[in-house]
């Protein structure tokens, strides 16, 4: 809320609800759009057998060090073999970090941040492109993976499986958070001039029949509307650049639009 405040943000429209991040992934990357593919598609496992043009490769072949992130494992979605078509020089994923701290069952946000800056550092001096997806806050939720929480969730509407989902959930929002709020304070510092990216993937799985959405009347009660669908595939972005940041609000964009946006 705060870099909305002094950034450029808005909505990104998505084809992935719940899951199938990969998907989303291709999108953002290479422009292309899944609704074009046939339904249930994977475009990582099923259509990516060769170099593919993409915002990766383009800033590749323009002197860019090219990193990927994501602190899971290489095989899950084809990643291993699919980032090296999309132009990535390297992939590091959860067996390349050192006795990583973890938050619950996963590689924390912070422990990530933290990681993105040390790629960074040990690439100064060229052009440096990463793209990041974290992990920590992954569903589902109702494992009570944080113990004990810094935030409760309270209402007569909600169930008490509903509170403990949206405990667990909210908790990891937090952490990713001041992750995110750590990786703008380091790069306020850079003289490098940076552009950072924030988005969603896709909105998390809260129950099961949307149960948490529709008890919190965040969609209606009984058959998903077409309104309602809109609203379980759309999240967040925001554009925070360290030498020329503007307010605006751009409202609602296709996710195949964000890389070229």
């Amino acid at each position: 809320d705060k870099l909305r405040q002094e950034a450029i943000s808005g909505w990104v429209f998505l084809s992935q609800y719940g899951g199938a991040t990969a998907n989303t992934e291709f999108e953002v990357l290479t422009g292309h759009s899944v609704v074009f593919l046939p339904s249930g598609s994977m475009a990582y496992q099923q259509y990516i057998k060769k170099p593919i043009g993409s915002m990766v490769s383009h800033l590749k072949n323009n002197g860019y060090t090219t990193i990927a992130i994501h602190p899971y494992q290489k095989w899950f979605w084809d990643r291993e073999t699919v980032y090296p078509y999309l132009g990535f020089d390297k992939f590091i994923s959860d067996e390349d970090f050192i006795n990583p701290h973890k938050k619950g069952q996963f590689i924390s946000d912070q422990e990530v941040t933290d990681e993105i800056i040390r790629q960074y550092e040990n690439n100064k001096g060229k052009p440096f492109f990463n793209y990041t997806v974290t992990m920590q806050n992954h569903g589902p939720y109702e494992d009570k993976r944080y113990g004990d929480h810094t935030i409760q969730v309270e209402g007569d509407i909600l169930s008490e499986q509903s509170k403990d989902i949206l405990r667990t959930y909210v908790e990891g929002v937090k952490d990713a958070d001041q992750a995110l709020a750590d990786l703008i304070e380091y790069f306020q510092e850079v003289d490098e001039p940076t552009i950072i990216v924030m988005f969603g993937d896709h909105l998390p799985m809260l129950g099961n029949d949307y149960s948490v959405y529709r008890e919190i009347g965040y969609i209606g009660e009984d058959t998903l509307t077409l309104e309602d669908e809109q609203k379980l595939h759309q999240t967040p972005f925001v554009i925070w650049s360290n030498y020329k940041n503007e307010k605006r609000e751009v409202g609602l964009i296709n996710s195949s639009y964000l890389g070229a946006y």
